[in-house]
């Protein structure tokens, strides 16, 4: 007997909105489009990016993978290769275009808050 398919996470139009909005803000800041479904290094760096800052936000994996087109187990992986990219001497680019991302983002946010005021 076949086993009944899980039902799809529940995202938000609000989710749907951040994820849009990071995606746009790594590819102004690095030109790297992280909805593109290649391995490309540049991709693979702005998608674990964007699903970092999601996860920081209390999305879970499985909802951050359904927002990237991955798996939770995906985004689980781009999880501990954020840790490696803060904690290793080796990935001082990766650490400056995170330290980019993460300024553009906080920017965005002000600019939309004083938007609505």
């Amino acid at each position: 007997m076949a086993r009944p398919k899980k039902p799809a996470p529940v995202l938000s139009p609000r989710m749907r909105e951040w994820a849009e909005e990071l995606r746009q803000t790594m590819l102004r800041v690095s030109g790297a489009d992280a909805a593109t479904k290649t391995r490309e290094r540049d991709n693979v760096v702005a998608r674990a990016m964007i699903a970092h800052v999601l996860l920081e936000r209390g999305m879970t994996t499985i909802q951050v993978g359904a927002l990237l087109g991955k798996n939770h187990a995906t985004i689980s992986h781009y999880r501990s290769l954020m840790a490696a990219f803060m904690s290793s001497p080796g990935y001082t680019v990766e650490r400056e275009l995170w330290n980019d991302f993460s300024e553009a983002v906080k920017n965005a946010r002000e600019a939309k808050a004083a938007r609505q005021i």
